[in-house]
């Protein structure tokens, strides 16, 4: 396991250690769900982007970067097709860690 050192506000000085770890544990739990549903939305924005550039091209992503860009649109479509399959594969895996820690 491991270790982080917070520093608490007094008021929890009055706590008993088990109350301050069920406290710590509920708050890093409820703000992992929190990130994931930030990440989950990133997600769906990632995911309508790409299925632009899918229907725009009749073609997905691993075909389009396969191919030489032709002219100065393909080449910034191919720039921003690239940027949101990274931030979708990014972020599904960030998703897929996130809820690792939830069932521990």
């Amino acid at each position: 396991m491991g270790h982080v050192a917070v520093r608490l506000p007094d008021v929890f000085d009055v706590l008993p250690e088990k109350e301050k770890q069920a406290i710590l544990n509920l708050g890093i739990k409820k703000s992992i769900e929190e990130r994931i549903k930030q990440l989950s939305g990133e997600v769906e924005i990632a995911q309508r982007n790409i299925r632009k550039f899918e229907e725009k091209y009749k073609m997905p992503w691993v075909c389009f970067a396969q191919k030489e860009p032709e002219g100065w649109e393909e080449h910034e479509d191919y720039t921003d097709w690239k940027l949101w399959e990274d931030v979708l594969k990014e972020n599904l895996t960030l998703i897929e860690k996130l809820k690792s820690c939830l069932e521990k």
